[in-house]
């Protein structure tokens, strides 16, 4: 049998986070002092949200849907070509005031 008591995770934990942060100094790392009442949009984004990489992505959808659009295509003949549902390119249609077959 093998007594020997496993290390406790927290420790390593903590000794992980602590040679993350000297290493972050030795880089030439600066801590950065956010004052009170500082906006969250004044700070720098890190990252993008679900509802922004959705957005990002219907508009790059929109030139084509623009375009079949201009050519009299209707919402379900897009979304076969596109490979996507009815309701996207109508709402693609929608947030970029394109005319889908006679209707917005």
């Amino acid at each position: 049998m093998n007594f020997v008591p496993l290390p406790d995770p927290r420790q390593r934990v903590i000794e992980d986070l602590s040679s993350q942060i000297d290493r972050f100094f030795a880089a030439g790392g600066q801590v950065a002092e956010v004052s009170v009442g500082t906006s969250k949009d004044s700070l720098p984004v890190v990252m993008e949200t679900r509802a922004q990489k959705l957005r990002a992505g219907r508009d790059r959808l929109a030139p084509s849907v623009r375009d079949m659009a201009a050519k009299g295509a209707s919402a379900h003949a897009i979304s076969k070509v596109l490979r996507t549902n009815d309701t996207r390119v109508r709402l693609i249609a929608r947030e970029n005031n394109i005319t889908l077959g006679g209707k917005q």
